[in-house]
C-alpha cells in the first residue's frame, strides 16, 4: 500500500518503486500493489512492473477504484470492480506493507 493524501505521496511511490523489484521476486507471494491516490481511492495497478515511469503512464481516471473495507473474520477485505481481475473480487489479505509517508501513514492512521 502506497501513496496517500499527504504532501509526500510523491516519496511513497518512489519509495515502493524500489521496494516492489525486490517482493516480486518472491514467488511464494501474490503481490498486489494497492495505491491510494490525492484524493484518498485506492486503486490496484495492473501489470506494475515497479518503475516511477510505468507508475506514472497510469491513467487513474480510467481506472476502477476498489472498495475497501474491514472483514469481521478475515482482516481487510479488497473488493475489485474489475480493475485487475476479471470480474468483481473480494481479496482477503494475508499481509499488509504499508509503504506510507507523511500524516494518513507515519503517523498510524492507516495501521
Amino acid at each position: 500500500m502506497f501513496g496517500g493524501v499527504t504532501s509526500e505521496s510523491e516519496i511513497s511511490v518512489i519509495t515502493t518503486c524500489a521496494v516492489y523489484k525486490y517482493l516480486k521476486q518472491l514467488p511464494e507471494y501474490t503481490i498486489i500493489p494497492l495505491y491510494i491516490s490525492q484524493s484518498g481511492e485506492w486503486y490496484s495497478l495492473p501489470e506494475f512492473d515497479g518503475s516511477i515511469a510505468h507508475f506514472m503512464s497510469y491513467k487513474f481516471p480510467e481506472l476502477t477504484p476498489l472498495t475497501v473495507k474491514p472483514g469481521r473474520e478475515h482482516g481487510l477485505q479488497i473488493i475489485s470492480k474489475g480493475s485487475w481481475a476479471k470480474s468483481d473480487t473480494i481479496i482477503s489479505l494475508d499481509l499488509l506493507f504499508p509503504i506510507l509517508h507523511g500524516v494518513g501513514g507515519e503517523d498510524g492512521s492507516i495501521q
